[in-house]
């Protein structure tokens, strides 16, 4: 999901199903995306490592 989206399977989301419910699932990928955005915002403002 970092790299690229697209990359993910439905085999990936059935593996995750195995462990997961769906909230837990659309929880985890909310948590990627907000960690990932955060990343890009503070990466192309060379935001300084306090």
């Amino acid at each position: 999901m970092t790299s690229y989206p697209g990359n993910i399977e439905d085999v990936d989301l059935d593996a995750l199903g195995g462990h997961l419910n769906t909230d837990q699932v659309v929880e985890l990928v909310a948590t990627i995306a907000t960690a990932n955005w955060t990343n890009r915002v503070n990466d192309g403002l060379r935001t300084p490592i306090t």
